[in-house]
């Protein structure tokens, strides 16, 4: 087959050892397609990416703040591993060893309509909203008191049940890679429950975080992809549970997994909290402040910024920070370091949108922010990283459930999405998980035990 004489020319520049930045800067300048060919076809293409590190200098032009997010990241840079390990994203039938040029793939792929869709079959879904790359535990809560552990892996999805004593769920939290989950039951009492499958399957319900029966917890949580939870109640009590250190647990007990407990101001409730930079807690209090406590030392305080209005919700992903104000506005803004108190900034707005719905948490992963709109109820996509941004409705087409209105996204990431849907006929709502590798489901690895398959409706066990 004949070469073009545009990849002829790319191959004269690369064996030139002193043309290296031209080369460079031509390979940036290829569509993806046209990159991953040339590679596959020329072994001098190939040679001269791996030497010049294209790959990594393409995503970081391409995703500055993903790429910074990766580097200063050893935990989310260890998940983002472990993910393509298990989904083995293949370019013409060869497996990529580079992260970078798979991470490239794997957001290409997200783009295509054709995702691999699972109906959830329980009450409810809980998964860790701060596991950027999905490889933490899903937690199945089922009509009949129990819960299913499911993680998924390379060929399979290990998964094993716990019983509860109450059945009576209202709420489900993910602890971040601790082997837990946090349940608010329908008399408003919040109990924790270790879920690991050789562990104590149960704490004790007579202990729980919030013990005051009838009384609204108005629970929020906020956590770090290194083992970090905290978790707030009734609006100005916080309980923070941080074992990124520790190799092992402390104990069962809640109480005896504590390692700060924070008391905020009775005459200023806190309205919204969320880690950043895996070292601070920021929340926003009824004030109309940005506050801060540090990780390695909870019992300070720092003013952040004053925002003059009340914050419905802060969503944080390490270096960027998602702020839904009450008058309906959205701000995706760039968390950066700085060397004085408060140690942190966020100036850089990144992405702003008005008519946002104040009752709908926005979601962050990658270079994508999902929001939902108040008027219409259309769930929104934006790319916040990178030179242009664009809002663009969600690119999800079910198979055979089309008209189907999307009531909530409960979870992203890159792996898959969490999906609350209506069925247009019975209003009858149900979760679905989206797999982003697209495809047919005979091609994903299969979540038996916990879905059944819409293409075929048999479930799986």
């Amino acid at each position: 087959m004949e070469k073009s004489p545009l990849l002829h020319s790319l191959e004269q520049l690369l064996l030139r050892n002193n043309r290296d930045g031209d080369a460079l800067e031509r390979l940036l300048q290829l569509d993806l397609p046209v990159l991953l060919q040339w590679e596959w076809e020329s072994e001098v293409i190939q040679a001269g990416i791996e030497r010049l590190h294209a790959w990594e200098m393409r995503f970081a032009r391409q995703y500055p703040l993903v790429y910074q997010r990766l580097r200063q990241s050893t935990a989310r840079r260890s998940q983002a591993t472990a993910l393509l390990q298990q989904i083995r994203v293949d370019v013409h039938g060869t497996p990529s060893d580079n992260m970078w040029r798979a991470l490239l793939v794997l957001l290409r792929e997200s783009e295509r309509h054709d995702w691999g869709v699972w109906k959830a079959d329980a009450q409810m879904v809980a998964s860790n909203v701060q596991d950027e790359f999905g490889v933490d535990a899903i937690h199945f809560v089922s009509r009949d008191g129990s819960i299913r552990v499911a993680r998924f892996q390379r060929n399979q999805l290990l998964s094993h049940s716990i019983s509860l004593e109450s059945p009576s769920v209202m709420q489900a939290w993910t602890v971040p890679f601790q082997e837990a989950v946090v349940l608010q039951l329908q008399n408003n009492q919040v109990v924790w429950i270790p879920t690991a499958k050789n562990g104590l399957i149960r704490s004790s319900l007579e202990s729980p975080l919030c013990s005051q029966v009838n009384e609204d917890p108005l629970l929020l949580m906020a956590s770090t992809e290194d083992r970090a939870a905290a978790i707030l109640v009734r609006q100005r009590d916080v309980l923070l549970f941080d074992h990124a250190t520790q190799e092992e647990p402390p104990g069962k007990h809640w109480r005896q997994l504590l390692t700060h407990e924070l008391y905020e101001p009775r005459r200023i409730p806190v309205t919204a909290m969320c880690f950043v930079l895996d070292s601070l807690l920021l929340y926003a209090s009824a004030d109309g402040v940005l506050r801060a406590h540090p990780r390695t030392n909870p019992e300070s305080t720092y003013h952040v910024k004053w925002l003059d209005s009340h914050v419905s919700h802060l969503v944080g992903l390490y270096n960027v920070v998602a702020i839904v104000y009450h008058y309906n506005q959205l701000e995706v803004r760039h968390v950066e370091r700085q060397p004085e108190d408060p140690f942190v900034r966020l100036d850089t707005v990144l992405f702003s949108a008005k008519g946002v719905d104040p009752d709908e948490r926005p979601l962050l992963y990658g270079p994508y922010c999902l929001f939902k709109r108040q008027v219409g109820g259309e769930w929104m996509r934006v790319r916040y990283d990178g030179s242009t941004t664009r809002a663009l409705p969600l690119p999800v087409k079910l198979p055979f459930k089309a008209g189907w209105p999307i009531v909530r996204i409960r979870s992203a990431n890159w792996r898959y999405w969490i999906v609350t849907l209506q069925d247009p006929a019975t209003k009858k709502l149900g979760d679905y998980i989206f797999f982003a590798t697209g495809g047919r489901s005979s091609n994903m690895a299969t979540p038996f035990l916990v879905a059944s398959c819409l293409e075929c409706g048999k479930r799986l066990s």
